[in-house]
């Protein structure tokens, strides 16, 4: 899994740095972005001045996938040899714009293969076709939703939407990463079956150690919003 900055929604970084020069030394900040690595350039070069100052860096010139999945944020500091030595000071470095209301986590809205990232978590051996494993094996894309067949006799499987690189090829600007400004979730599903009731426990993986934060126990039947908080 590759940790990573989301920053959808937002406009720009701003960053509060400068050096002890006597003139202003070209800078040019970067980010690598998509699980892809690639370095993309945030605007062209800007003339950082001597003291600290406030940089603003708009993020128009990236895409939505870019914007979603950025690996790192960099400066590179240009020649100034005619400066000398100088000794440079990053104070902060800030995300800027005002956040979504809502954000759409997953849609399966990009055909067959729009998976969006989910995988079987764990209990994998109640999708039928699966193959036991941590992927996306037995489950298939229909109508714009997920659909699998989950065998009874057994605890059912545990499905996780994670951050997408180990299925890049679905859409992985629709990752969840950071949900600070979010206070609740609604999840679209439905079972069908000998008994389309039955119990779900809702849950995520959060912190460094991967910890699962149970979020609510509920009961649903057919194709209902449920809102968890």
């Amino acid at each position: 899994m590759l940790w990573r900055i989301d920053l959808t929604g937002l406009s720009s970084l701003e960053f509060d740095m400068g050096h002890n020069g006597v003139n202003p030394v070209n800078v040019q900040f970067f980010t690598q972005a998509t699980p892809g690595s690639a370095y993309v350039a945030l605007g062209p070069d800007v003339a950082v001045a001597p003291g600290i100052n406030t940089y603003s860096v708009p993020l128009t010139g990236l895409t939505a996938d870019q914007i979603a999945f950025m690996r790192t944020i960099g400066i590179n500091i240009r020649d100034h040899a005619a400066e000398g030595n100088l000794t440079w000071t990053i104070q902060e470095v800030r995300s800027v714009g005002t956040p979504l209301t809502s954000r759409t986590i997953a849609d399966h809205d990009g055909g067959a293969a729009d998976f969006d990232g989910v995988i079987c978590n764990f209990d994998c051996a109640a999708v039928s076709g699966g193959n036991g494993g941590q992927n996306n094996g037995g489950m298939s894309i229909v109508g714009n939703a997920l659909e699998w067949v989950d065998l009874g006799g057994g605890p059912g499987v545990a499905i996780t939407y994670g951050n997408g690189t180990q299925n890049s090829g679905g859409g992985f600007n629709a990752r969840p990463v950071d949900l600070s400004n979010y206070d609740i979730a609604t999840i679209r599903m439905k079972a069908t079956g000998a008994d389309s009731s039955v119990f779900v426990q809702f849950y995520m993986q959060t912190g460094s150690g991967f910890n699962y934060q149970a979020v609510n126990w509920v009961r649903f039947r057919w194709m209902v919003p449920i809102t968890i908080s």
